[in-house]
């Protein structure tokens, strides 16, 4: 007699649900863990929303102008969102330092708008970013 004849009918099918539950959490980890070795091979401007939060202080033409991003909106004093759709018209690009990767200015998403509002500023006092939850990484500037 085998182990399998021992278990009822309803023992059986619980068995199978359980074994089918395990396999699909099993199938989302898998597609989880490779969505995340794709994200993390994408160039920084392609990869998803970083960062997620971020708020700039800096100067344009000697007066104080602010800006943030949190939960997918950005804030921005009038002067220094003026400036930054200025660097999106003319079509202001940033490269990384290997030019490999480049960024379009942009206000509509995280990396592209901070990248812009900082080239925007003709002074910049501080930057903070990180994603939401943490601790942010704050980079005060001198010059």
């Amino acid at each position: 007699m085998t182990d399998t004849a021992l278990l009822t009918s309803a023992d059986l099918r619980d068995l199978r649900v359980r074994v089918a539950n395990a396999q699909a959490r099993s199938r989302k980890v898998v597609a989880d863990a490779q969505r995340l070795i794709a994200d993390s091979r994408r160039a920084p401007s392609e990869r998803p929303e970083w960062p997620r939060f971020f708020a700039l202080h800096g100067s344009i033409g000697g007066r104080r102008v602010r800006a943030s991003w949190c939960r997918g909106h950005l804030v921005a004093s009038e002067e220094l969102r003026a400036m930054g759709d200025v660097l999106v018209a003319m079509g202001e690009q940033f490269t990384t330092e290997d030019h490999r990767h480049h960024v379009a200015a942009d206000l509509t998403r995280a990396l592209p708008a901070m990248l812009t509002l900082l080239r925007a500023c003709e002074r910049v006092q501080d930057v903070r970013f990180g994603p939401a939850g943490a601790p942010l990484d704050v980079h005060p500037l001198t010059s």
